[in-house]
């Protein structure tokens, strides 16, 4: 059995008739959104925003006003994200924060530079044991939530669609599942409900940089891999050689990830495209053109499936769905028809051709 990522083929559209700017749940044309400006945003303006979008960490300061209507724009995109994790994977929810207070981002995004000023802060969370779920995960048994085991794929491809609708709209956001402050006030509603933090994505209007802050940014950023090494398949160019597949990579190439790792690779094989995560057990394993499809069922000395980590999922779900919005772009006549799926008891998505 196969899990597939239909939430780009079903769920984001609306009908000219919405008067409440809602986005509408089925239809499979994907043809527009309506945003708070009364434009219409498409699956075309998404794949815009993946060349404008920049990971921002200096924020104007809003008024009141100002956040209400950042808050408006969010919960109209939120409202559909959570009905799709509710039946899709009820252990994963999104929610927004007002930093008000400043108390969300009063240490550092990692150790790439202060967030400043951020008025809001979109929290992606857990809604059952995080930990234990992820000790049953690498114990290699069955997680009680329905499809828990891909809550961190999901993660990072809803994350980065609520991204690049932001960008869309005119906003600046920023990754942060690093050391933002998880003790902040904002978050006690959380502990409450026995809920835990992945990870948040900071969001407003982009302010000037210092120079003090674009050396703090770009001083410690790694630099993003060409896209030919992006690419590790022979296999995959032979078959995806015209210029369309190449302005793919590029979107695919500009995923954003923790310190610009960007921990994948892409291969071709039984007519699939396969999106690989990298890691530490992976990267020994990952280039056998004698073997193709061999890491579908690799496993580690113990003989369990490679265990993939948490933050790694993360990043592999924000690039698949850059690479799902180019492809869906560049071949319209596909658009319904390619998506992301996964063979159960694995953490490898694939597209069929």
């Amino acid at each position: 059995m196969n899990h597939k990522l239909e939430f780009l083929t079903n769920y984001l559209t609306i009908e000219e008739n919405d008067s409440h700017n809602k986005i509408a749940s089925i239809d499979h044309n994907f043809a527009s959104q309506k945003d708070h400006t009364g434009t219409y945003l498409s699956i075309d303006n998404l794949y815009k925003a993946i060349f404008n979008r920049k990971s921002v960490r200096n924020y104007h300061k809003f008024t009141k006003n100002e956040t209400i209507i950042l808050l408006d724009i969010i919960q109209n995109i939120l409202l559909t994200i959570n009905n799709f994790t509710k039946n899709n994977l009820p252990s994963l929810r999104f929610d927004v924060f007002i930093n008000d207070d400043n108390s969300i981002f009063s240490g550092i995004a990692g150790n790439i530079g202060k967030i400043k000023n951020a008025p809001v802060a979109i929290g992606i969370i857990s809604k059952d044991n995080l930990e234990d779920n992820l000790k049953k995960n690498r114990d290699n048994q069955a997680y009680e939530s329905k499809n828990a085991d891909l809550r961190f794929l999901y993660a990072g491809y809803l994350g980065e669609l609520l991204v690049l609708y932001l960008c869309s709209s005119g906003y600046a956001t920023c990754w942060v599942s690093g050391l933002f402050n998880r003790k902040s006030n904002k978050f006690n509603i959380l502990k409450e409900n026995k809920e835990k933090l992945i990870c948040v994505i900071a969001a407003g209007k982009k302010a000037t940089f210092s120079p003090l802050d674009i050396k703090l940014i770009y001083g410690v950023v790694g630099k993003r891999r060409k896209s030919d090494r992006l690419v590790f398949s022979e296999n995959l160019l032979k078959n995806f050689s015209d210029s369309k597949f190449k302005e793919a990579l590029k979107a695919f190439k500009l995923s954003p990830s923790a310190v610009n790792r960007q921990p994948w690779y892409l291969d071709f094989h039984d007519n699939k495209l396969f999106l690989l995560p990298i890691t530490s057990l992976t990267k020994n394993i990952i280039n056998k053109p004698d073997n193709p499809g061999y890491y579908l069922d690799s496993k580690d000395k113990k003989n369990k499936k490679l265990f993939v980590p948490e933050y790694i999922q993360l990043d592999c779900g924000i690039a698949m769905l850059h690479l799902e919005i180019a492809l869906k772009t560049l071949y319209p006549e596909n658009r319904n028809k390619w998506q992301w799926q996964i063979k159960d008891g694995t953490c490898i998505p694939f597209i069929q051709f």
